[in-house]
């Protein structure tokens, strides 16, 4: 797999904001095999670590009061990125935290483009139920996957995207020549846009439905595309009681990652609503 070459990246966030990465794993492929790693704690922006975000990755202010900021981490892990492509497992939440880092940092990354080995996965494995990263792991490699550990996913997506791509497949996944996507990969849809200002302005989903014109369900559909852009700091206003989240995280720890609204729903005696479950989901990603 001589053309296979490409760098996998988690990162762990502290809180609601993109910017706030408090971990970072990173494994460089090249010719189809694992040639390095590396894994690092972050002091985050802000430094304020929700209680949600430590429950699943198991980081809090402690563990990261000493370790390097980004700007500080940057001399020692900018090579990792120049002219590289980067893998992740739902890519798109690596890329915003790249941008927000980006602009806060005033640094440049320099790479090759984006490759999501969640969206291999679903086209390779279509047989799958769930496409979460741990599930589609323990499908391939019969392993359990140390979740939620930058490194640990880091390698997990590498493993995966070397599994599911054969010889050649990396190169067609853009046209030759084609250039790295330079659209914003934050910029939204002028349809989202108006559901983002609505809920800048910190009104309820049922608010919007009615402002809009729209069903809530077409409001949800609205929320996770935005989440997916900007991430939870625009729906904190609307954020269930961290109880909630934690029920729904253990139902879907329970039930081995399975994600879908009716098992999470029946596994909780049918006391958390599916709304609920819905936006509780977006701050479990």
């Amino acid at each position: 797999m001589k053309n296979l070459n490409f760098v996998a990246l988690d990162f762990e966030t502290a809180n609601a904001y993109r910017r706030s990465a408090c971990s970072i794993g990173m494994v460089k492929v090249e010719n189809g095999k694992i040639v390095d790693e590396f894994y690092s704690l972050i002091k985050p922006t802000p430094f304020r670590f929700e209680l949600i975000n430590t429950r699943i990755h198991g980081l809090s202010e402690v563990d990261c009061l000493h370790a390097p900021d980004f700007n500080e981490l940057w001399p020692a892990i900018s090579s990792w990125f120049e002219n590289q492509y980067i893998v992740g497992h739902n890519v798109s939440f690596e890329r915003s935290v790249m941008k927000h880092i980006s602009l806060d940092c005033n640094i440049d990354f320099k790479i090759q483009d984006f490759i999501c080995s969640l969206k291999i996965s679903k086209e390779k494995l279509p047989e799958m139920d769930s496409y979460k990263l741990s599930k589609i792991y323990g499908y391939l490699f019969n392993k359990k996957l140390k979740h939620h550990h930058a490194l640990e996913d880091a390698r997990a997506s590498a493993e995966i995207i070397i599994t599911l791509l054969g010889d050649g497949e990396m190169s067609k996944l853009r046209k030759p020549g084609q250039p790295a996507e330079e659209k914003d990969p934050n910029d939204l849809t002028p349809q989202l846009i108006e559901t983002y200002q609505l809920l800048l302005e910190e009104k309820s989903i049922h608010e919007i439905a009615i402002i809009r014109g729209f069903t809530i369900g077409t409001i949800n559909n609205h929320i996770e595309k935005i989440v997916n852009k900007k991430g939870t700091a625009c729906i904190q206003h609307i954020k269930p009681d961290d109880e909630i989240i934690m029920k729904v995280y253990e139902a879907i720890t329970e039930l081995e990652d399975n994600t879908l609204l009716k098992p999470i729903y029946e596994y909780l005696n049918e006391s958390v609503s599916y709304d609920d479950i819905k936006i509780s989901l977006l701050f479990l990603e």
